[in-house]
């Protein structure tokens, strides 16, 4: 079951019993501005609802700035209250480097995994490995 919530950008999907929001900003080179966009209106709707969640962040192809990477810590850290577990999904290496530098300088209380693959991600999201 999806409820797709953002074109396809943001939805909540089942894993093994467990719920996942999944933020997709895959794929966005030069112009982040609507990773900008996508990440705001996440942050919306995370913040209106009284329960935590398992996050999924995909960014696959995404060229993460370290202005970006900065604005996403600070964001997940300032809503850390309604995140269970964060999962960052697909980082290339430069990106990678760049949201570990800026999500340990925030100190964001939430368990945080890189990972590569997916499925792995929803698997340790929903409480598997």
């Amino acid at each position: 079951m999806l409820e797709v919530i953002n074109a396809n950008k943001i939805f909540i999907m089942n894993h093994n019993a467990g719920e996942i929001l999944s933020i997709n900003v895959s794929g966005l080179k030069d112009d982040t501005s609507p990773m900008r966009a996508i990440m705001d209106d996440m942050f919306s709707r995370l913040a209106k609802p009284s329960v935590t969640r398992n996050i999924a962040f995909h960014i696959y192809g995404t060229r993460v700035s370290e202005p970006d990477a900065a604005r996403i810590a600070a964001a997940f850290k300032e809503h850390e209250g309604h995140i269970r577990r964060l999962a960052i999904v697909g980082a290339g290496f430069m990106s990678l480097w760049r949201l570990k530098k800026c999500v340990r300088k925030q100190g964001i209380n939430v368990p945080v995994r890189f990972i590569f693959d997916i499925n792995e991600a929803k698997d340790w999201l929903t409480g598997g490995h």
